[in-house]
């Protein structure tokens, strides 16, 4: 009696779940915005890449020889 009772459950929960999924294919579908167009590259015309105008900082080693140098070890 105990598995007759627990298939006619799933049996219901099956029939129930069956209209809830064909109650929402007919619903309304939400509007998609539109894709932007894809960048077009035009194969004519080659790109520069762009200059870099910041002066370049010192190495590290400089610091180093600056620090060095100033050391008088003599003294």
């Amino acid at each position: 009696m105990r598995v007759l009772k627990q298939v006619l459950v799933m049996m219901f929960m099956m029939a129930g779940l069956s209209l809830a999924v064909m109650a929402q294919k007919d619903g309304p579908k939400p509007e998609r915005p539109p894709k932007p167009d894809p960048p077009t590259v035009e194969p004519g015309k080659p790109t520069k890449p762009p200059k870099d105008d910041k002066p370049k900082k010192p190495a590290f080693s400089y610091f180093i020889s600056v620090k060095v140098d100033g050391l008088n070890m003599a003294e």
